[in-house]
């Protein structure tokens, strides 16, 4: 294929000027020079990193995301339609159900944004080559390894759900040629291959700056990869994930958190024992991703504030039956004083901070039911949830704002040792693992540990967090299970189709089996 140098200001387009990696789009006309800006190193990470929120959730939420895509396709969330409201030409009943097809929208977004995501880091990579004359030649290769980083959790995201990779790298700009595109194997080696490659020259957590992407975070990137390899190639690979998962545990960085819901409050910046790699908020700019307060409160419901909620997000009834209401990852009430609400899961009857009942559109008292019709659901109908702290004094409820998204936290990777651990044939240690974990939750310890225990575990412990539809497709119940108002459907199920809009750019692309 031949290979074209990008033009110098087309490829800078894009870059930031900001030490805390939010983005600011330069003026073209300064390209020229700008190789020779002090610090330049480190703006060229900053769309790269900017990209992470389009990617997990949106602003547009009619475009769709990483969040919605895994989780309201799972028995955790649910979208109901309210009249006319929450239609959305279908898109949620199709997720929910497992209807969907190449031309639904939140697989072109995704699919879209995780495209943008690579392109990105291309083009910092493409330049951090012209820097490797004139700056420190370590932090270069340090810089080169984060970016790749970054570009491989985008190509994995794009694996897991699509299991096809199209692979350009960042000397490759003949744009008008299609790049090559990976599967099944091929990608899964790529995938392991770059991460492998790139640690040596990631940097430890304790000379990095918090919120960007350590050793740790391609290793927990690479336990994933290994605790999913038989889903993706037929072939476990549960003693590599054990591998991956011992060499964080034994830097001593990370414990499990005394605290569950200050792992999601606003200011979980401070004292967070398990954050490995995070997505960061900040007084000075919150963080847009759309999973905030208002996507799951009734338009009445505002906290305290005169902002609207949507009255969109809740749990699925078989999700929430599965709960000890006990649990204290259930439900926290720490933030009723200024709210009126609790952290967890809602349900029943809803106030204000100042103690009066939230109303209904009709007057009437509201209250959360468990039930919510799919098709026709009342505005009062289905738990919400309130994983993060909203921040009523930030005046967004849309966003999740100071809150820091936790991308890989370690209370992941101790139930990812669990599991491989069980799935070796050694229940007695992956047990002890998990009855840890539950003796800091505070909740009464397991006699044994079953696969189907540890799916429950998963998802006490990680709700709402971006994992379960791997979850449940690892475990057999996705495309297999059935939860209110979706049925079982076939096993191509569990991997979605390519977008038709991406097939017609790249015919190196087949669409997947089944659609």
């Amino acid at each position: 294929m031949a290979k074209k140098i990008i033009p110098l200001a087309l490829a800078i387009l894009f870059l930031a000027f900001s030490c805390s990696l939010e983005e600011e789009v330069l003026d073209e006309s300064s390209g020229d020079n700008l190789l020779e800006e002090p610090g330049i190193e480190m703006n060229l990470l900053a769309p790269v990193y900017s990209q992470l929120k389009s990617v997990i959730a949106d602003a547009d939420n009619s475009k769709g995301n990483w969040w919605v895509l895994n989780e309201v396709s799972s028995d955790e969330v649910v979208v109901p339609t309210r009249g006319l409201d929450w239609e959305d030409e279908g898109k949620w009943k199709q997720l929910h159900r497992h209807s969907w097809n190449a031309a639904s929208g939140p697989l072109h977004g995704l699919w879209t944004a995780l495209e943008t995501g690579v392109s990105r880091a291309n083009t910092g990579l493409l330049l951090l080559e012209r820097l490797e004359e004139k700056r420190d030649s370590a932090l270069i290769r340090q810089l080169r390894a984060e970016l790749r980083m970054l570009r491989v959790l985008y190509r994995y995201w794009q694996f897991d759900c699509f299991r096809q990779v199209p692979v350009r790298d960042e000397n490759d700009g003949d744009y008008l040629s299609p790049p090559p595109v990976l599967k099944n194997q091929e990608a899964f080696e790529w995938l392991e291959s770059e991460l492998r490659a790139i640690l040596p020259d990631m940097t430890p957590k304790a000379q990095q700056d918090y919120g960007r992407a350590t050793i740790d975070a391609a290793r927990f990137l690479l336990a994933k990869l290994y605790l999913n390899a038989a889903v993706y190639t037929g072939q476990p690979a549960w003693e590599q994930c054990l591998e991956q998962c011992a060499a964080i545990m034994n830097t001593r960085q990370y414990q499990l958190a005394d605290d569950y819901f200050h792992l999601f409050s606003v200011g979980n910046e401070a004292g967070n024992t398990e954050a490995i790699f995070v997505l960061r908020g900040s007084s000075q700019q919150s963080l847009e991703l759309f999973l905030g307060a208002a996507v799951t409160l009734h338009w009445n419901q505002r906290l305290g504030t005169s902002l609207w909620a949507f009255n969109g997000y809740c749990t699925v009834p078989d999700f929430f039956y599965t709960w000890d209401q006990s649990d204290p990852r259930f439900q926290d009430e720490r933030i009723r004083a200024a709210t009126g609400a609790n952290l967890g899961f809602l349900a029943g009857p809803q106030y204000h901070p100042d103690g009066s009942p939230v109303l209904t559109t009709n007057g009437e008292p509201l209250a959360y039911t468990v039930e919510a019709d799919l098709y026709n659901a009342k505005e009062w109908e289905g738990v919400r949830v309130l994983k993060y702290e909203p921040d009523p004094a930030s005046g967004n409820l849309y966003f999740l704002g100071r809150c820091d998204f936790l991308l890989f936290r370690f209370a992941d990777l101790h139930l990812m040792k669990a599991e491989a651990l069980l799935r070796l044939g050694q229940p007695a240690e992956a047990l002890s693992l998990v009855n840890e974990l539950r003796q800091k939750r505070r909740v009464p310890e397991l006699g044994e540990l079953t696969e189907e225990a540890l799916l429950k575990e998963r998802g006490f412990e990680l709700y709402w967090e971006g994992w379960r539809r791997q979850d449940l497709i690892r475990f057999g119940r996705f495309a297999a299970g059935t939860w209110k108002d979706k049925q079982p459907v076939p096993a191509y199920r569990n991997v979605f189709p390519i977008p038709q809009t991406a097939l017609d750019v790249n015919p190196n692309l087949q669409q997947n089996p089944g659609y």
